[in-house]
């Protein structure tokens, strides 16, 4: 039998981020879903609406998006309510493909402009993990990210290139936003700047 449906979409716009909610009513049950999103994702919402009104292939198909951290499943005699949660991408592997804060690598559909990440998955580690998200969130504007085993990290912010190495961390990131407006006034791209010396550091052009 054929039963009528509204459609009721509304998007709402809060500090952690865009929470789409869909609801439709058939004459038996209402049957509504929540996607959590971390960050503005219409292709997502957009996905997942092709499929709401087959309740067994929505759920399938939820479980099967790359993109989907979690999803809750609340049922009544006249209601089921589901709530999506999307992983929060926060380092590029390439268009579409992301890191999240664990490093662990899922498809998203959307290009977007974070910093590109390089890393062998053998040296994916802990402490590896805890270092790159310190230097993410310490730098703004930073653009690429690459870790060797064998010198560290490299990073490139606001074009010039980096050389951080594997040790102070911290204070080497701290002495990077000092350099940054001595660089810009004083020298042309494209310029690498060493800072794994004790004192002082090197700059040298890219050849």
């Amino acid at each position: 039998m054929k039963t009528h449906t509204k459609i009721f979409i509304s998007l709402i716009l809060i500090t952690l981020g865009i929470f789409f909610t869909n609801s439709f009513f058939s004459k038996n049950k209402t049957i509504s879903v929540t996607l959590n999103l971390p960050i503005d994702c219409l292709k997502c919402s957009e996905d997942l609406k092709t499929r709401l009104f087959y309740k067994n292939n929505f759920i399938t198909y939820v479980k099967s998006k790359d993109w989907v951290e979690s999803l809750i499943i609340s049922e009544t005699p006249n209601t089921s309510q589901f709530v999506i949660n999307a992983k929060k991408p926060i380092f590029k592997k390439k268009i579409s493909l992301y890191f999240d804060s664990e490093f662990k690598v899922f498809s998203m559909p959307l290009d977007l402009n974070l910093p590109n990440l390089a890393i062998d998955k053998k040296d994916i580690n802990e402490n590896t993990i805890l270092q790159a998200n310190m230097i993410n969130n310490k730098l703004d504007n930073l653009s690429q990210i690459n870790y060797s085993a064998l010198s560290g990290w490299d990073i490139e912010v606001d074009g010039f290139i980096f050389k951080l190495g594997k040790e102070n961390l911290e204070l080497r990131l701290t002495k990077i936003n000092k350099i940054l407006i001595d660089l810009k006034s004083n020298y042309n791209l494209p310029l690498f700047v060493d800072l794994r010396y004790k004192k002082g550091y090197v700059i040298k052009e890219i050849q």
